[in-house]
């Protein structure tokens, strides 16, 4: 067998093995996990996988849409500050998560009100 073959195919495999590792490695969190408020509550996003857990579901059932501002508040805690998005379109962000992504930075629930003030859309987004 010809040595660069040989060379050659084991750099590819390292390569490809890195890759996999970026891209598995980077999700962390448990997936598919049902929301729960009172645990949602309780961790940061910005140190913990709960939230990027819980997500999924969250967004998925709906549960948010048809909810005042208020409403959202009870089951996810305060915002964070509007500032930081004013420029984004949104009427309140929460932080999720570090990235489940090839690239870094955090996720975001992007929570859109209507005229009426309840929740007509929601959104994940990263950073």
């Amino acid at each position: 067998m010809n040595k660069r073959f040989v060379v050659g195919t084991l750099v590819a495999l390292a390569l490809l093995g890195a890759a996999w590792g970026v891209v598995h490695g980077t999700k962390a969190a448990e997936p598919g996990k049902a929301f729960d408020a009172r645990q949602w509550q309780a961790v940061d996003g910005r140190s913990s996988t709960e939230r990027l857990a819980m997500i999924d579901d969250l967004v998925q059932s709906n549960l948010l849409i048809g909810k005042t501002a208020e409403e959202v508040r009870d089951l996810l805690g305060d915002p964070e500050p509007v500032s930081y998005f004013e420029n984004a379109g949104f009427d309140m962000m929460y932080v999720v998560g570090e990235g489940r992504g090839l690239l870094p930075g955090p996720e975001y629930l992007a929570v859109d009100l209507s005229a009426e003030g309840t929740v007509q859309s929601v959104d994940v987004r990263q950073d």
